[in-house]
């Protein structure tokens, strides 16, 4: 199978919400089973869940909502470029 497209636009970063004293303690690490046919990928990374939107997220099963109810946790998404501008702007 061939390598998803790598458009910063259909990429999206779920990480959990919650105070400093709640980051300090990573959660257990969860197991994610997609639904059968979607078009999209999903990669959990520690605290983060990283999501390839091949065909975009408007459409998409895959919202921030399902993952937070399937993993139990308040999180919030951001596209891969938004991501990015924020690191630069700490730099």
């Amino acid at each position: 199978m061939a390598a998803p497209a790598r458009d910063a636009r259909s990429r999206q970063r779920l990480t959990p919400g919650g105070s400093a004293a709640e980051e300090d303690t990573p959660p257990a690490e969860p197991t994610l089973a997609l639904p059968v046919g979607i078009p999209e990928h999903a990669v959990l990374g520690g605290r983060e869940v990283f999501v390839h939107y091949p065909v975009g997220i408007g459409g998409s099963k895959l919202q921030a909502g399902w993952f937070e109810k399937r993993l139990g946790v308040v999180g919030t998404a951001r596209n891969a470029n938004t991501v990015a501008k924020l690191v630069a702007m700490t730099a």
